[in-house]
């Protein structure tokens, strides 16, 4: 009787632990659903503002660009090659692209504070999510830089003295550059990570049909951004390039790498 009474016990228990099991999967899987749903929600909304708000940031670029070629034309002729002049042509570069970025601020935080709370119980899941935020979160701490007289302070120095804030400017620069052989080849991470893009297929198991047909838009989307982004991109290069007299093989590390 002891006997049976203990297998009871112990079939009590299997039965207590099994349904413990199912009801913490199911709160997980209640949760995961959640965050898909209030990420895919604030991913849209954030892919709707970057696209209405583009013609006037296409507009607060392009007069960037054209101040600088005004304030320093032609200004790297005779320059020599090497180490500063790669580093002050990434500053050129980089200033109409971190000109985007200060124009659409508000936006890239209001999506940070969106999703960097959301919880998934997948490990990746959230390892991607929180690589986005931190990616948005340095783009919004490097301050545009003043290309033009950091180049003039370099031509003064007679080419010996990178200045200071160039020294700073690429300390601070959150991507990856040093890996650049001399020539600007190589893989770029381009500022402007495209959230859902990147981990679409890890969202779709925690999707319903609704978030599936958002996802399925938004990565549309982000792919148009991203060709009118690079277009915009290539061109302020090109115009860049050739106003200042710049190293032409930086204009593809300014819009993809070998892409």
């Amino acid at each position: 009787m002891k006997r049976v009474g203990a297998l009871v016990l112990v079939f009590i228990a299997a039965i207590a632990v099994s349904a413990f099991a199912f009801m913490s999967e199911n709160r997980s899987d209640a949760g995961d659903r959640r965050a898909t749903d209030a990420f895919v929600e604030a991913t849209y909304l954030f892919n709707r503002r970057l696209v209405l708000t583009w013609p006037t940031v296409e507009t607060t670029v392009e007069r960037r660009v054209a101040h600088i070629i005004r304030d320093c034309p032609r200004v790297m002729a005779g320059a020599p090659r090497g180490e500063a002049f790669r580093e002050l042509n990434l500053e050129v570069l980089m200033a109409p692209v971190l000109t985007s970025v200060d124009a659409q601020s508000t936006i890239i935080g209001s999506y940070i504070d969106a999703i960097v709370g959301l919880k998934w119980s997948e490990a990746k899941l959230m390892r991607l999510v929180g690589t986005t935020v931190g990616e948005l979160q340095a783009e919004l701490r490097v301050a545009s830089p003043r290309p033009c007289a950091d180049i003039r302070s370099w031509i003064k120095s007679d080419y010996r003295q990178v200045p200071a804030s160039t020294e700073q400017f690429n300390g601070e620069f959150p991507f990856p550059t040093r890996e650049f052989p001399e020539g600007g080849g190589g893989e770029f991470l381009a500022v402007g990570p495209q959230p859902v893009t990147r981990f679409e297929n890890a969202l779709r198991p925690y999707a319903d049909l609704d978030d599936r047909t958002i996802l399925d838009e938004i990565v549309r989307s982000e792919s148009e951004v991203s060709g009118v982004r690079n277009r915009m991109r290539s061109e302020d290069a090109r115009q860049l390039t050739r106003g200042l007299l710049l190293d032409s093989n930086f204009q593809r590390f300014i819009v993809g790498g070998n892409s």
